[in-house]
């Protein structure tokens, strides 16, 4: 058992049973004598966790090795991938981003000017690729949501570019239920099915920054 600080430079890499970290520096707190992967990491510099469902780039993190729980942020934005209950992967983008490795209960919280996006691949033309902008989102793999909340400047939009839709609503809910299928989409609160003018320019400015 070390006791104190550890701390690594240089294309630092630990695989652990949860999944796979890197960095370009990593300082290492232990707090158990009798399990170093029970300790609190932080990393900075090019940072890439990779999970059962997912990976996760920033330039700095914090991640507890008991709870299974991290926090990404740092750079201009966050990047997040995290494969569905039907193989479809999703890219995240927003400024921070707290998770939980903990196979069968992945999760990924998001905070910010949050973009989402539905990855295509030609396997999957059934699903529609779907765009979504939201001022907090949670995707809950055990749970099988993506969970969207708007805030009072600006509400929930979703682009549903298979079916050509829009949808604009404070709180929106994709769940799935089932196997085969494209996602449940639920709106709650005053749903619209078109941007308004300020939507479409704020659609327009976010999209073109990321």
């Amino acid at each position: 058992y070390l006791e104190g600080t550890i701390r690594l430079t240089g294309q630092v890499h630990l695989k652990a049973p949860w999944g796979e970290m890197e960095g370009d520096e990593l300082e290492v707190l232990p707090i158990s004598k009798k399990e170093l992967l029970a300790s609190l990491f932080r990393w900075r510099g090019h940072v890439h966790f990779r999970f059962a469902t997912g990976e996760v780039k920033c330039e700095e993190a914090e991640f507890d090795g008991v709870s299974r729980r991290g926090r990404c942020f740092g750079g201009e934005s966050v990047v997040v991938y995290f494969t569905d209950q039907q193989a479809v992967q999703w890219e995240m983008q927003a400024k921070e981003v707290l998770f939980q490795a903990r196979e069968g209960q992945e999760e990924v919280e998001a905070k910010g000017n949050v973009y989402i996006r539905q990855r295509q691949s030609e396997e999957v033309k059934k699903m529609s690729e779907y765009e979504v902008l939201a001022a907090y989102a949670k995707y809950a793999y055990g749970e099988k949501t993506l969970r969207l909340e708007g805030n009072k400047q600006a509400r929930v939009l979703v682009w549903d570019h298979g079916r050509e839709t829009r949808m604009s609503a404070p709180y929106i809910v994709f769940t799935w239920k089932e196997k085969g299928a494209p996602p449940f989409v639920k709106a709650e609160g005053d749903v619209r099915f078109v941007f308004q003018e300020e939507e479409y320019q704020r659609w327009k400015q976010s999209v073109k920054t990321l």
